[in-house]
């Protein structure tokens, strides 16, 4: 999902979705970010199965130790 950087307020980002709602994100996450860019918010599948596995092998560590 793409926001739009609308403007920016008090150390946050004021992002236009594309229904045309508004929410605030904190810029100190996305400092290199300005008025009128676009950022891209997504899910990455990948990313999230490869913390699930380091989670599963960590707590088998601790239980088989």
């Amino acid at each position: 999902m793409d926001a739009i950087v609308e403007r920016i307020e008090n150390g946050m980002l004021i992002l236009e979705l594309p229904d045309g709602s508004i929410i605030e994100f904190p810029k100190t996450l996305l400092p290199q970010a300005k008025e009128g860019d676009v950022v891209d918010f997504c899910v990455s599948i990948e990313k999230t199965e490869k913390r699930k596995r380091q989670i599963n092998e960590r707590m088998n560590k601790i239980w088989n130790d």
